[in-house]
């Protein structure tokens, strides 16, 4: 992986803003940095890659590769994490199971807990039962599910959608094609949504909330993310949804 050069930063193209030079300078060297730290893990994953190797243990060792949250890098505006745009909220997953090495990638929706129902069912638990704990409450009504089904080719997806929420400031439902956003403010009367369609708009440009013909889609979205609200309360309040937190991760250039 070559460290980039300054022809590799073209700005406008994610709905950007115009940028003076001191901003663009200052996101050049931003994504330089980001760029090396890549570059550095890759290279620590090769070495761990190469000890595995050595010690004979590549070829009976389960690999998944995730982080936490993606990173904005001035995209529409913003640094670092906490934004519903997919540079913010889509994480990067790579598993290479041993026995399973058929090299697919899959695009259907999951969410973070299906990651921790894959390692359990890799153990040999069943990870509703192991992750059911009679205290906090609702420990019980985790809804993960193991993508072990996925990597033996199986099934093509375990979920239709996947929801996503941050600290009560908004929620999302994310299909393979679509996006909805729904940011919580005090007036329920008039929320501030939006529907993306990413197969015409990767990138998250064209808010399409308003669109008529998308009407009965749009709340096929709205009654997921309901139900998702509903269906599993918070266990406790400190990162729990709608908590009404007003603390804050990204921010604008301007």
């Amino acid at each position: 992986m070559p460290l980039p050069t300054d022809d590799d930063y073209v700005m406008g193209e994610k709905g950007d803003e115009s940028l003076d030079t001191e901003t663009l300078d200052r996101l050049r060297k931003l994504r330089r940095a980001y760029q090396a730290m890549l570059l550095c893990v890759d290279e620590q994953i090769g070495r761990l890659y190469t000890c595995l190797k050595e010690q004979g243990m590549w070829a009976y060792t389960l690999i998944l590769f995730t982080c936490d949250h993606g990173e904005m890098l001035g995209d529409h505006g913003f640094f670092q994490k906490a934004r519903p745009q997919w540079q913010s909220l889509n994480v990067p997953t790579a598993i290479r199971h041993p026995d399973h090495l058929n090299t697919s990638q899959i695009t259907s929706p999951v969410e973070i807990t299906d990651l921790t129902a894959t390692i359990l069912d890799a153990a040999g638990l069943d990870p509703v039962q192991a992750l059911s704990k009679d205290w906090p409450a609702f420990n019980n009504l985790i809804p993960c599910r193991s993508l072990l089904p996925l990597i033996r080719g199986e099934i093509d997806e375990v979920r239709d959608h996947a929801f996503s929420e941050c600290s009560g400031r908004w929620s999302t439902i994310t299909t393979a094609t679509s996006k909805y956003i729904r940011y919580h403010g005090d007036d329920p009367d008039q929320p501030n949504e939006c529907y993306y369609d990413l197969e015409a708009d990767p990138d998250e440009c064209d808010n399409r909330i308003h669109n008529p013909d998308l009407a009965e889609r749009i709340d096929w979205h709205r009654r997921r993310l309901f139900n998702a609200l509903e269906r599993y309360p918070a266990c406790q309040q400190r990162w729990a949804p709608l908590t009404g937190a007003d603390g804050s991760d990204d921010f604008p250039l301007e």
